[in-house]
Order: structure tokens, then sequence, then C-alpha cells
């Protein structure tokens, strides 16, 4: 679990650069600006931010998995998925725990994501 983390934060990092968000907050409030359409010329840039955020998070998942499939518990479709598809799933998660918003970005969205697309 621990090389799990380590791959999913590196990967998110790299990805999304150093405005990133850190909490689920800051994430829901740039994923709002993405899924918008048509996004707002001035919220383009934070729009960036929760799109390469997640797609970071979604590198480094597939990555562990890669590594240690017996320790990562989610399993993306074969077909893939959007960018958009990924975005909403994480949104939709964060809009329906409204308590948790406080929390770290980066555990919300392996949650979410280890919801939408669990191993069979």
């Amino acid at each position: 679990m621990k090389a799990f983390a380590v791959a999913v934060a590196l990967v998110g990092m790299i990805s999304s650069g150093v405005a990133a968000a850190s909490t689920g907050n800051e994430l829901s409030e740039q994923c709002q600006a993405f899924i918008k359409d048509p996004t707002p010329p001035s919220k383009y840039f934070e729009s960036g931010v929760c799109v390469g955020y997640i797609n970071g998070m979604v590198d480094g998942i597939s990555l562990a998995k890669a590594l240690s499939p017996e320790k990562v518990s989610v399993c993306f479709p074969q077909q893939g998925f959007t960018s958009l598809q990924a975005v909403k799933v994480v949104q939709r998660y964060l809009d329906t725990h409204p308590e948790r918003l406080n929390e770290d970005a980066m555990i919300l969205t392996s949650t979410a994501l280890r919801q939408a697309f669990p191993c069979q």
C-alpha cells in the first residue's frame, strides 16, 4: 500500500504542477470549472489543474496496479474512459460527501475512483 501511495503522489504532483489542490474543497472548485460547459475563460487555468491532477491520479493508480496488482483494488475499464468521465466521477463523489471536503484531495480522489471502478 505504501508503494501505491508514493506512486500516486509522485505522478499526481508531476502531472498537475505546483497549483494542485490539497483538499477536496479546492479540487471541487477546480473541477466544477472543468465540467461547466463552456468553461469560462477566467477558469481555464483552474480547469486545467483539475484535469491534470485527476489524470495524474489515474496514471499513478494504473502504475501501482501494474507494479502490485494484488495490492490495488481499482480496475479501470479495458476500453478506457475520458478525462471528463474521470473528473465527473470524482466530482460526484465530492458532491455526495460534503462532510469530507476538508480532507486530502489525493485520498478523496483515490476513494472516488476505487468506488467507481472496483475489481470484480
